[in-house]
């Protein structure tokens, strides 16, 4: 009588038990989103890069990581502001105008809660041109269909830039074009435009696939708009996309670059941003493995170079923790 009266307070007490401890786990779980760039673009690639690592310690760091695809590093930054995501990946050119108050970010002033957390791969000003194009630098694209980028993203401001500086304007295009990066690609091969420029890290998957397509070719980008560039702004250095990794380009192509960072707020908790990083750098071997363009990461470098907001106080405290600050 004694134990059937027992058996269902104690199942009872069993069931409250594991549904207690599953909502306790719910509510210690932390959940992160990072904002990255188009679907096909390395942005993304290196966020779900990211969020791998940090999703793997999810036992120990209580973070639930995602990705979220935006147009890019004018978005991004806007989305951090609103806090509709905690961190993001922002091009160097942005992250510094965002910090000064300057550029695009002129009329909104200074991003003031803007937090560096690290800094990532290297990425150029890329610059295809159609098969038949014959286009050798971006002087022979005077007159063609081209192809800016969307309004929101770095790449087009970096493009715009280098144009403003180079005393192009855009009527100087036979027509100008707002397209994703994928989405130029794709009207390229289908001779919708002749040309199209973008930011982004190598080798990137949009830009392969149009050159094996439809023979695309890569373009140079030097000139006294490049010199121009290099002199009034100090985040911008010379560079090269290596020859090797795109089909028919065996010789390297000059162009400009910068790094691109991971951000945050100062309204993201320290604990959060410290679990990230820690997560990040226990799990480096693996995270430049998971693209080609984060195989040469070196965490000396990412937690100094490129870092223009200044750094998140958890991801300061790891640092000087691991004394590389």
């Amino acid at each position: 009588m004694n134990f059937t009266v027992c058996r269902p307070l104690s199942l009872t007490a069993i069931f409250l038990g594991v549904a207690f401890a599953h909502h306790s786990a719910l509510a210690q779980t932390k959940f992160a989103t990072i904002g990255t760039g188009g679907i096909t673009g390395v942005y993304y690639a290196a966020g779900g890069a990211l969020c791998r690592v940090i999703n793997r310690d999810r036992a120990t760091n209580g973070i639930r990581c995602s990705v979220e695809a935006t147009p890019g590093s004018l978005v991004n930054i806007d989305s951090l502001k609103r806090n509709s995501i905690n961190f993001a990946i922002v091009q160097g050119d942005l992250h510094f105008q965002a910090v000064k108050g300057e550029g695009v970010f002129a009329k909104n002033g200074v991003q003031e809660n803007l937090r560096s957390v690290l800094s990532l791969h290297p990425e150029a000003l890329t610059i295809l041109s159609g098969k038949d194009v014959g286009a050798k630098g971006i002087d022979d694209l005077k007159g063609r269909r081209f192809g800016l980028g969307m309004l929101g993203s770095g790449g087009r401001a970096t493009t715009e830039k280098l144009l403003q500086l180079s005393n192009w304007k855009n009527t100087d295009f036979g027509a100008v074009t707002e397209r994703t990066a994928d989405e130029q690609g794709h009207a390229l091969c289908e001779n919708k435009i002749d040309g199209f420029a973008y930011v982004v890290g190598h080798p990137a998957p949009n830009v392969m696939r149009t050159i094996k397509d439809c023979g695309a070719t890569l373009i140079a980008v030097d000139g006294p708009g490049v010199a121009a560039l290099l002199k009034e702004f100090p985040y911008y250095v010379k560079a090269d996309i290596a020859g090797g990794i795109y089909p028919n380009h065996g010789n390297a192509v000059p162009t400009v670059g910068m790094l691109a960072s991971l951000v945050t707020t100062d309204s993201v908790p320290d604990a959060m941003v410290y679990a990230v990083v820690k997560s990040v750098f226990a799990n480096i071997d693996e995270l430049r493995g998971l693209h080609p363009a984060l195989a040469r990461l070196d965490p000396k470098k990412m937690v100094s170079d490129g870092l223009i907001a200044p750094i998140h106080p958890g991801a300061l405290q790891f640092y000087k923790e691991k004394g590389w600050l």
